[in-house]
């Protein structure tokens, strides 16, 4: 909002426009340039001033309040900054870095990962965090008084709203404060005089359903079988080798763990008791161990612990973003992401994993069970590169462009990749290439808007295919705040 109400300012297609509440013309800020795509803007309190956050770099802008005479304010970022706030006194800037999907990203839109809180001077110097980095922490708004921010967290396992003071020079004064207890908000807005605030609750599910598969055949809908259940969301899955066991992430007790299921029947064993979260499990070939992502450092660190869970041990820890493993076809071998799009390759050689070697830019990376080709998710489609490096062929799906294909799987001969993305009507599909004929086809729309796919992840064995359907919902709701 302006400050005086007049104006809402909103993304449309990488720009930046602001329109009256009512409706009317919409006025171009910012357009769609080389230069960046903003989103998450903000009009700073005498509405002359207009911080945004840029993709391009990550970094958090401002300009002039008519979107002019942009200026990187804070430092460029792999962890791309967002959701910057103006304190009342236009002096200071609250913003998140990280996990920007959980608020703007449609297919990720609730995304379990952590972030964290910082501020910086409008006028420029050196930025200061102010909340932890291993929960979500997200959605910065002031205090009235300017002396304390208002945001939701995790950090007490399920999301609520948590009061921090803030010092004049922008540093966490003491501990936050829970300011409520089991209102799971996704985000919040504090009216002008400070006495009211609005709130969303996004409620998402996600549970691991499997359906028979035949090379290139139609998914019958008789097929699909659900393999988990209860109140949880789980992003990422991998069936063993074997057949016998599902490794997947659950949010089921507040923080995402790892868990494994066995598939002939029982219970979900948790294999993962970190405070952080731990994603994208993935069986080594012999089923002996599973690689995963983590956060118990502060950033997306690679691990690799045994089937049982035992012997957790690091396969690459920096300060980078690294996440998204995936097994060579020997087991001595993992590739994974840098994000934002680099791919790399560690080598465990006398039991220790030696230094990452740079093989390709791409967001994503499925090693073919044979071990031949690793399939690299790229802006031109899916890339083929062998584990050397060498670029093969690039597989244009179906209809791609007006799909929007997010991830993908091999089947067990490494014969097809199996993809899911948006169909033209905006509801999940999955279909397969044929990785030698380039031959591709939708092999099942799921048409019902209440079961969908949200998450990139797909696993198939031999007879089946794993995916996760979920739901969300969302409400908005308005308190009155009082002072103790």
């Amino acid at each position: 909002w302006k400050p005086d109400g007049s104006m809402v300012i909103y993304n449309a297609s990488d720009a930046v426009n602001s329109t009256p509440p009512l409706g009317g013309s919409p006025t171009t800020l910012i357009p769609v340039s080389d230069f960046g795509r903003f989103f998450t803007c903000a009009w700073s309190p005498a509405a002359d001033r207009i911080a945004c956050a840029n993709l391009k770099d990550g970094a958090i802008y401002i300009g002039d309040g008519d979107g002019r005479n942009l200026k990187r304010l804070t430092p460029a970022s792999r962890d791309a900054a967002h959701s910057p706030a103006w304190s009342p006194d236009g002096n200071r800037i609250a913003y998140v870095t990280g996990n920007a999907e959980f608020l703007v990203w449609g297919p990720t839109l609730g995304n379990l990962a952590a972030s964290s809180i910082w501020v910086i001077p409008s006028s420029g110097g050196d930025p200061v965090r102010v909340t932890d980095d291993n929960h979500l922490n997200t959605s910065p708004v002031w205090a009235a008084d300017g002396g304390h921010l208002l945001f939701v967290s995790s950090a007490g396992g399920a999301r609520d709203i948590y009061s921090q003071r803030v010092s004049s020079s922008g540093h966490a004064d003491g501990a936050p404060a829970r300011v409520t207890t089991g209102l799971n908000p996704h985000s919040i807005s504090l009216s002008s005089d400070g006495r009211s605030l609005a709130y969303s609750v996004f409620n998402t599910t996600g549970n691991v359903w499997k359906a028979s598969i035949n090379g290139m055949q139609p998914i019958q809908s008789a097929s699909m079988t659900q393999l988990t259940f209860g109140n949880q969301t789980i992003e990422s899955m991998s069936v063993s080798r074997d057949e016998r066991w599902l490794a997947y992430d659950s949010n089921v007790n507040g923080n995402a763990d790892i868990y494994r299921l066995s598939l002939a029947g029982g219970e979900p064993q948790q294999l993962t008791h970190d405070p952080a979260d731990d994603f994208s499990p993935v069986w080594s070939p012999d089923g002996s161990q599973i690689a995963f992502h983590s956060f118990r450092n502060g950033t997306r660190d690679v691990f690799v612990m045994s089937a049982d869970g035992s012997r957790v041990e690091p396969v690459i820890a920096t300060p980078a973003q690294e996440r998204l493993a995936t097994w060579s076809a020997d087991g001595q071998s993992v590739a994974f992401v840098v994000m934002p799009d680099s791919v790399f390759i560690s080598t465990r050689k006398n039991g220790h994993w030696g230094p990452p070697r740079f093989l390709v830019n791409g967001s994503g990376a499925l090693w073919s069970p044979d071990g031949k080709n690793i399939s690299i998710g790229a802006a031109s489609g899916i890339l083929l590169v062998t584990p050397d490096g060498t670029r093969g062929k690039t597989i244009d799906v179906e209809g791609q462009e007006q799909l929007g294909i997010y991830g993908g799987t091999w089947s067990a001969d490494s014969h097809l990749q199996y993809y899911n993305g948006i169909g033209k009507d905006g509801t999940s599909i999955i279909g397969a290439v044929d990785v030698a004929t380039l031959e591709s086809k939708i092999l099942y729309h799921f048409s019902d808007p209440l079961r969908q796919i949200y998450r990139f992840n797909l696993w198939a064995d031999s007879k089946n295919i794993f995916f996760t359907l979920g739901t969300r919902e969302s409400d908005v709701w308005v308190m009155e705040l009082k002072n103790k």
